[in-house]
């Protein structure tokens, strides 16, 4: 179970790299990174700032998670790059801010990294989930929504590709995206099925967030 703490839209703040030579010194962040946490399901958006933003490559991911306090693990389900794997991180909370720290490889050495965290909705958001899967019973899409926004990805011939959207006056405006994720949920001709909150049901947009 994912503690109701842990639910919402997440925006990473920094990410600091240590334990090996050629790494950056203190916390920075080379990209916008932004993380849906529902019960059910997770997903993850990583768009880098820039061309040559350092440590910092386009990604998105998503799937099932696994918590036992205080470290939870990231099932890479959906994986854009197909080169993450499973992941796992120790939490900690440093106010409202929420810290996630772990290990990684670079140059051959084991480093440590540390994740800060900050909130981007409500710390009761409404939540909902749409999964779709394939023939074999893979996942194939995933869709989390958080209030008014949702992290779309979607498996397109072995490739993934992800879309985020806010819900404005009109409907889905899209924030970002890496190729064409396809159509939403809310089409009818698609096999998604609701597996968390009302199906069929857009937030009403939530103004004055964050």
């Amino acid at each position: 179970m994912i503690p109701d703490a842990l639910l919402g839209l997440w925006e990473r703040e920094s990410v600091t790299l240590e334990g090996a030579p050629g790494l950056p010194e203190g916390p920075f962040e080379a990209a916008r990174v932004r993380w849906f946490q529902a019960r059910s399901y997770y997903a993850d958006l990583r768009i880098p700032h820039g061309a040559a933003a350092p440590f910092a490559e386009e990604e998105a991911f998503g799937g099932r998670q696994r918590f036992r306090a205080p470290r939870l693990r990231f099932l890479h389900e959906l994986d854009r790059s197909g080169r993450l794997g499973d992941d796992e991180g120790e939490l900690a909370w440093d106010g409202a801010a929420l810290l996630e720290s772990g290990s990684f490889e670079f140059a051959g050495r084991a480093c440590r990294y540390r994740e800060r965290w900050v909130r981007r909705s409500r710390p009761d958001p409404a939540l909902t989930v749409h999964t779709l899967h394939a023939e074999d019973g893979a996942l194939a899409g995933l869709c989390v929504q958080v209030d008014d926004a949702r992290l779309l990805l979607r498996s397109v011939n072995g490739f993934v590709a992800a879309r985020e959207e806010r819900f404005g006056p009109t409907g889905p405006e899209t924030v970002a995206a890496l190729d064409d994720a396809g159509p939403g949920p809310e089409d009818r001709t698609a096999e998604w099925q609701c597996v968390e909150g009302v199906p069929g049901v857009l937030a009403t947009p939530v103004h004055g967030r964050p």
